[in-house]
């Protein structure tokens, strides 16, 4: 039984607003299990639901024979997810939240419209279906129960949400697809940008023609008015910004972006102080009524497919290829540090922030909208801050409760992988800088390596020292910036700057009594084959070297992966290919026994 309420008690607390928020969500997102039996409430919904949710934090100890489910690792994507909201039957190209953030609106490839009840995740109506193609865009009028709608067939929809009208209104104007529209804050007039070249204002209430805005150049992909609906703001795939009367039409001024690449969308600050332009490798923030750049962010981003602001302003949201991005925006410049959603498998096409800033939600091509705890992704993963200078090296136990690090600042640090929290009987006794890290597969034993020419093997659960150092020559060059244990635990290999691999026995810690592995130029990666009979070795020059590891004899000749260098190494389970990757932005996979390469992976940019 569904009952409509015609009124909203509005709550005056935070705690309490977060708190009937928070089991909103767990109601919703386990809706299915509930509703078919109370009970899994308790034996369900519950003992999977976030740990850290208020839900869970209250009702938890109140229960007794609730199954307890471990969470491992320090990446708190879990929870930050919602909600799924399926039923439309082809690509979710937009969302659009309601003014009083309780709607979803979506427009789809199948040619409709839907809104959903943020509350339940169901539909609130039937779809809205206009006739006129997919739907490109989709947008709420800001006081009143209308949404809008842009279609592949050029026609803007508006339809009435109260009392569920049958038939939009339609506005005809256009010579290609809408694939932007926007009301103005007063609700008045709406502006949609196509492919066309063109952006139309229309008058609503009086039904007169629109005001055509020509200009540009290539298809329209945003519109947005500012925040007094005074300016009306464009971008398009000519490369270009315009800023135009939100009234008449008149043109104001233009704005040629100096990227080479596609403007990746525009939006507007909700205090209406800043517009920012995604690009690929940054982002750009400009003043609306001027169009003088007001700071630029650098930030590696892929393709944009749309961005938002946050309500505060104070951070932006953005969809890409399969994924969502939170960027926070530095007050002064500089990096930001994005958090990544993930759970799409198809290209996001739209993102948006609900008004009360605690969810985002997001379309895409794998015909889903989802909803995201926008509060969780302030920090996706935890940062384990305790190192005094660069980490150079970090690894993982085999069970995955403990990670090992190596710092510039001489110490080994041991973190619980669950809490992020640093051990406190981190290892120390480095005089200098630590190069390397390793751990053995039974995860007992550390090693280190050290700019004070020392290896050393350590405890991984106590931290203590185990047995003596192992020296190498004083020379400088004789520094190991990689090493690597073999499966059984009984050697070590370790690169040297004078271009050999040494081989440690691990149980006396001395090297073993034969001449040292001989590379063609400096090697930068050393690897163990998983089953012991293989050591390779990647270097300088793009060489690569393979040996048996018991007899130290060549398995194959020496080969030229590439002309650069090779960081990274490694060795299929059968031991017939290896697989590596340097500076020369590739993916290589060669023939153990001849040497040749068999596939060369190609697509990173740096």
């Amino acid at each position: 039984m569904h009952v409509l309420i015609d009124h909203f008690l509005q709550v005056q607390s935070t705690e309490l607003s977060r708190f009937l928020r928070d089991v909103n969500a767990f109601i919703a997102s386990s809706q299915e299990a509930i509703e078919r039996s109370a009970p899994h409430i308790y034996i369900f919904a519950l003992p999977l639901a976030a740990k850290s949710s208020l839900t869970y934090r209250d009702f938890s100890p109140l229960c007794s024979g609730v199954i307890e489910v471990g969470v491992f690792g320090i990446d708190h994507h879990a929870g930050q997810l919602v909600m799924s909201l399926t039923g439309h039957e082809g690509r979710v190209n937009c969302v659009a939240y309601s003014p009083d953030g309780q709607s979803i609106g979506s427009g789809s490839a199948d040619g409709t419209v839907r809104i959903w009840d943020i509350r339940t995740g169901e539909e609130a109506m039937s779809p809205l279906y206009s006739g006129d193609g997919s739907v490109l865009c989709v947008v709420f009028a800001p006081k009143v129960a209308k949404v809008a709608s842009g279609t592949e067939a050029g026609v803007v929809c508006i339809w009435q949400l109260l009392g569920v009208q049958a038939v939009p209104q339609r506005l005809i104007g256009h010579s290609g697809s809408i694939n932007c529209v926007v009301f103005s804050p007063d609700g008045s007039r709406l502006a949609s940008g196509s492919s066309d070249c063109t952006v139309n204002i229309w008058h609503i209430e009086t039904g007169q023609a629109p005001v055509v805005l020509s200009g540009h150049t290539q298809r329209v992909d945003t519109v947005v008015f500012s925040s007094d609906g005074a300016t009306l703001v464009s971008d398009s795939e000519d490369r270009t910004i315009r800023f135009w009367n939100g009234i008449t039409g008149e043109r104001i001024s233009a704005l040629l972006t100096k990227y080479g690449d596609e403007i990746g969308r525009i939006c507007l600050s909700s205090d209406g102080k800043k517009i920012a332009a995604a690009f690929k490798y940054s982002i750009v923030l400009y003043k609306p009524e001027t169009g003088k750049k007001i700071s630029a962010l650098d930030c590696s981003l892929g393709t944009v497919q749309s961005v938002a602001f946050s309500p505060d302003s104070r951070s932006l949201v953005l969809g890409h290829d399969r994924r969502v991005s939170i960027v926070p925006l530095p007050r002064f410049g500089g990096k930001p540090s994005p958090t990544t959603l993930d759970g799409h498998t198809s290209k996001v096409n739209s993102v948006t922030y609900s008004p009360d800033h605690l969810y985002i939600a997001s379309a895409s091509d794998d015909c889903t909208i989802r909803i995201w705890n926008a509060e969780g992704g302030k920090s996706a993963v935890e940062q384990m801050m305790g190192h005094k200078n660069a980490v150079r090296s970090v690894v993982i136990s085999p069970d995955g409760e403990l990670i090992f690090s190596g710092s510039l600042d001489r110490s080994i640090g041991i973190w619980d992988a669950r809490t992020g929290e640093r051990k406190v009987h981190s290892p120390t006794g480095h005089t200098k800088e630590v190069l390397c890290v390793a751990i053995t597969q039974n995860g007992r034993l550390i090693a280190s390596a050290s700019h004070d020419s020392t290896l050393r093997l350590w405890d991984a659960r106590t931290g203590k020292s185990v047995g003596k150092h192992m020296q190498f020559e004083s020379n400088a060059r004789d520094l190991s910036h990689t090493i690597s244990f073999s499966p059984d635990s009984s050697w070590l290999a370790a690169a040297s700057g004078d271009n050999t691999v040494c081989i440690w026995d691990v149980s006396t810690q001395l090297p073993l009594r034969t001449e040292r592995l001989k590379c063609k130029a400096y090697p930068h990666a050393v690897v163990f084959s998983r089953d012991g009979r293989l050591l390779a070795a990647g270097c300088n020059g793009g060489y690569i070297h393979v040996w048996r590891a018991a007899t130290r004899e060549p398995a194959c000749e020496p080969f030229q992966a590439n002309k650069t260098k090779i960081f990274s190494i490694g060795i299929s389970p059968d031991g017939s290919r290896g697989v590596s990757g340097g500076n020369d932005k590739a993916v290589l996979i060669w023939d153990i026994g001849t040497g040749e390469q068999v596939l060369a992976l190609n697509g990173h940019i740096d």
